[in-house]
């Protein structure tokens, strides 16, 4: 497998007037951006390797051969390109009620009211059995103000005769907390990545 990056002019590479002397000195990886990769039995390019080519060796790169300039980065939907944070604000990574395993995810933002939104009861939290583990949707949603007294399934079954959930949304607490701002709006880890 090939990872490279190409530019208008070609692929992404330290121009010939750095000398490799110069590409030691300045602490770059190596004169050209492309990755090679041999795929094995239990080997794959990941999103952690994508993340890792881009700002360890892509950036640097394009830093020394276009000095003083904003570099834009377009990705197909590969997926090693759209893979996200482990602690990325995921509804696919939380259960509806406390108790068995999930992912934990950093601290949000209720919007709506302001305020930050931590993602973890606290270790001095009343109930006992949930000091210090991580909130569940039906939690995240209270505290929002969103959960309806009626209660939400966890996601809207897909049956024969039934396509799962509305177009509008709101119908599974999936859909209701991945609406609001702050899931809403979670970039993968390379986008994350690049940005910082």
């Amino acid at each position: 497998m090939v990872s490279d990056f190409l530019t208008p002019g070609g692929r992404l590479t330290v121009p010939d007037a750095i000398s490799d002397t110069e590409v030691t000195a300045q602490l770059l990886p190596r004169r050209y951006a492309t990755e090679y990769f041999i795929y094995g039995k239990d080997k794959y390019w990941r999103g952690d390797d994508m993340v890792d080519h881009t700002v360890n060796v892509a950036i640097p790169i394009f830093n020394a051969a276009f000095p003083g300039c904003q570099a834009l980065f377009l990705f197909d939907n590969a997926s090693s390109h759209s893979s996200y944070a482990d602690d990325a604000l995921r509804v696919e990574n939380m259960n509806l009620k406390p108790g068995g395993k999930q992912g934990w995810l950093r601290d949000n933002f209720i919007y709506e009211k302001g305020i930050p939104q931590p993602m973890r009861f606290p270790d001095d939290y009343y109930d006992r059995e949930l000091a210090g583990k991580q909130k569940e949707i039906k939690q995240v949603l209270n505290e929002r103000g969103l959960w309806p007294e009626r209660g939400l399934m966890l996601e809207c079954p897909t049956t024969h005769d039934r396509p799962g959930c509305k177009p509008e949304g709101g119908c599974c607490a999936r859909r209701v907390l991945g609406a609001e701002k702050d899931f809403h709006d979670q970039k993968g880890r390379l986008q994350e990545e690049v940005e910082n």
